[in-house]
C-alpha cells in the first residue's frame, strides 16, 4: 500500500476543483445603471451672414531666387600646372583632384597641356577666381643660385733656376 501517499494529494486536487467550479456557478450581483439625465436643448441662433470685408492683398516683393552655381572652368596657362594645385586653388583641399579628374572623363590628369579645360563642378567650388601664376610658384622650390667657385689665385711660377728638382735617389751599394 504505497499508494497512500499520493491519495492525499488526489483528494486536495480534487476538492480545489469542486471550488473552482462553485465559484464560477455562484451569480453576480447586478448593477443598477445611474440614470442619465437629457442634456438641456440648445436653442436655436439665427445665423446672420458675416459682413464682406474686402481684402488688400499686400503684394511683398520677393526676390528671385538666386540662380544654381555653375561649374568653373579652369584653362591650363603655365607648364607645372597640377590637377592637384588646381584643386587646392578652386576647392581648398588638394585631394579633390581625384574627383575633378572624375568629372572629366577625357583628360589624362597624368599629362596636362597648355590651353586644356578642367571643368571643376560647382558642389565643390569655394574660389571661382582665375589661378593666379604667383600661386602657382609656391609649390616650386626655386633652386637657389649656385655661386660660382672662388678662382684660386694666380701662383707666381718661380724661375726654372730657383727650382730644386728632386726625384728617385739613386741606389746605393755597399
Amino acid at each position: 500500500m504505497k499508494s497512500h501517499g499520493y491519495t492525499g494529494v488526489f483528494i486536495l486536487l480534487v476538492a480545489a476543483l469542486f471550488l473552482i467550479l462553485c465559484m464560477g456557478c455562484v451569480p453576480k450581483k447586478k448593477v443598477d445603471p445611474v440614470p442619465v439625465e437629457a442634456p438641456p436643448p440648445v436653442e436655436q441662433v439665427e445665423e446672420k451672414p458675416l459682413p464682406v470685408v474686402e481684402e488688400k492683398v499686400i503684394k511683398e516683393e520677393v526676390p528671385p531666387p538666386p540662380p544654381p552655381p555653375q561649374d568653373v572652368v579652369h584653362m591650363i596657362q603655365w607648364s607645372g600646372e597640377t590637377l592637384s594645385i588646381i584643386a587646392k586653388w578652386y576647392t581648398g583641399k588638394a585631394k579633390n583632384w581625384r574627383a575633378i579628374a572624375e568629372a572629366n572623363p577625357s583628360i589624362n590628369p597624368n599629362v596636362l597641356g597648355m590651353k586644356t579645360q578642367i571643368l571643376i563642378p560647382a558642389d565643390m567650388v569655394v574660389n571661382r577666381d582665375p589661378m593666379p601664376k604667383e600661386y602657382l610658384k609656391r609649390f616650386y622650390k626655386k633652386k637657389p643660385k649656385k655661386k660660382p667657385a672662388p678662382k684660386p689665385a694666380p701662383v707666381d711660377k718661380p724661375a726654372e733656376e730657383d727650382v730644386e728638382l728632386f726625384g728617385p735617389k739613386p741606389f746605393q751599394t755597399e
